[in-house]
């Protein structure tokens, strides 16, 4: 959370910021956090998020097993 405040600030200040995190950026990533951050500030801050592929979708393919129908993923963070 304090990585996200810190980019709120400085784009607040008219500066170009990006955050870089791990994990997937919707799933169990940082973009819920900073959308509700963004709601919450009531900031005019443009948020883009640009999300890769999450690590179970390459172990999938990986294993030549694509997700495609009925799966469930379950979180063991602790976030």
């Amino acid at each position: 959370r304090t990585r996200a405040e810190q980019a709120f600030e400085l784009a607040e200040q008219g500066k170009t910021v990006c955050v870089i995190s791990s994990g997937d950026a919707g799933i169990y990533g940082m973009t819920p956090l900073i959308y509700e951050m963004k709601r919450e500030r009531n900031s005019n801050v443009e948020v883009i998020a640009l999300p890769g592929i999450s690590a179970f979708q390459k172990a999938a393919s990986l294993l030549g097993a694509p997700v495609g129908h009925d799966f469930c993923v379950i979180s063991l963070s602790d976030l």
